[in-house]
């Protein structure tokens, strides 16, 4: 059996839909019953289920001069209805249903090769995975890192990653934290700033697979409830499983900034895209949250938090696995809005003064640096030319000695 990089075993892709056990099959139809037991739209669905909020903008700052993302304000309220999680990833659940009840693969190549991503995964972590040993992060960078490699990395159709240079930089570049001396990094640092310096722009903290945004909040954001005694000489699991994780991704205005301008450049990128429902993961310790944002009907929508472990028993929470799973290949398993979920934002109001900037004139990378900073950070871009052809001369120089 083969071995990747990241230490997820893998298996001839021949057998590896045969071969997926019954026992995790069977687990995988009853977490399919549970999010489609969440089959209406309203103020009452269960709080228990997989749900999925529009929101309104009161007030925020989009139009402010020169507006970096971690001082972006956007204060925002809940419409009144809640929606099931699934019908955004309708297309997701019906690869995944289709899977579990025929037990064969997909006949489309690129819903073949993502469902395979998600079996390989479950099927690693039943034996496994440095995802059982978070608390032996020693940091909040070393874990951000680890769930990048390990958990979206591994999910994602491409595990692919560039990491925010300016957080990252110190860390080491090749090798993973998660211990072991043959695990490598998929991704790399980077420059992953976006935006326009005339509206809101910044640095992601991470870039998954060229479209995707990750925002790790800072265990010490939001309002706690444990002293600092409490916390010390916590890991940042223990620490962020004693604080209050809601106040860091309930309404999270940076992540709200984050999704509405990379949906917007999204846009501008892939005019002729089918949707431009594009999502944000939010990450605080082992909690997630997912911002969505479509730039083109100005419909913006939350979710419920996910727990990536059981509170109780420790073990990885497969419902949270399988949502993390849909966002990270959205492109391939988000169905879009429907008609009942066009609750409009109020960003094109909000933003009215600057709307343009936000439609025309956002940009990936290089935004915010100064011409001698360009020239460092430029060839760090996982798209431009220029970095591959530094790649091909470095192998072409390494040629000449074998």
């Amino acid at each position: 059996m083969r071995t990747n990089m990241a230490g997820v075993s893998r298996k001839p892709r021949t057998d590896l839909f045969e071969a997926f056990p019954d026992t995790l099959r069977r687990r995988l139809k009853a977490i399919i019953r549970h999010f489609l037991d969440s089959s209406f739209a309203g103020p009452k669905l269960d709080p228990n289920l997989p749900s999925i909020a529009a929101l309104r903008i009161i007030n925020c700052n989009a139009t402010g001069k020169s507006v970096p993302f971690y001082q972006a304000t956007c204060d925002v309220e809940r419409h009144a209805n809640i929606f099931p999680f699934y019908v955004i990833f309708k297309t997701g659940f019906k690869i995944l249903r289709q899977f579990l009840i025929t037990g064969s693969a997909p006949v489309e190549q690129d819903h073949r090769h993502t469902l395979a991503k998600l079996l390989n995964f479950i099927m690693a972590i039943e034996k496994e995975s440095p995802l059982h040993h978070l608390e032996n992060c020693a940091d909040e960078v070393s874990l951000n890192v680890l769930l990048t490699n390990h958990l979206f990395a591994m999910l994602c159709s491409s595990s692919q990653f560039t990491m925010d240079n300016h957080l990252y930089r110190k860390h080491d570049r090749y090798m993973c934290p998660c211990g072991s001396d043959e695990c490598e990094l998929t991704g790399k640092c980077g420059d992953t700033s976006i935006g326009n310096t005339n509206v809101w722009h910044g640095n992601l903290d991470v870039i998954l697979n060229s479209n995707l945004p990750v925002k790790f909040t800072s265990l010490g954001d939001g309002d706690y409830t444990n002293s600092d005694d409490e916390t010390k000489n916590k890991s940042p699991v223990n620490n962020c499983a004693n604080l209050n994780r809601k106040a860091s991704l309930k309404l999270n205005q940076q992540m709200i900034a984050e999704v509405i301008v990379f949906s917007f450049l999204n846009k501008k990128l892939h005019p002729c895209s089918e949707s431009y429902l594009v999502p944000c993961l939010g990450s605080c310790g082992t909690d997630l949250v997912v911002y969505l944002y479509d730039a083109q009907h100005d419909v913006l929508l939350e979710s419920c938090q996910f727990e990536l472990r059981n509170k109780t028993t420790g073990a990885l929470n497969l419902v949270t696995i399988i949502v993390t799973w849909l966002v990270v290949n959205y492109r391939y398993t988000c169905t879009g809005l429907t008609p009942y979920m066009m609750k409009k934002s109020n960003f094109f109001t909000s933003a009215k003064e600057k709307l343009q900037v936000y439609q025309e004139d956002l940009k990936f990378g290089c935004v915010g640096l100064s011409e001698a900073e360009v020239v460092v950070e430029v060839s760090d871009l996982p798209w431009n030319a220029d970095g591959l052809k530094d790649i091909d001369d470095e192998l072409d120089e390494l040629s000449k000695y074998f």
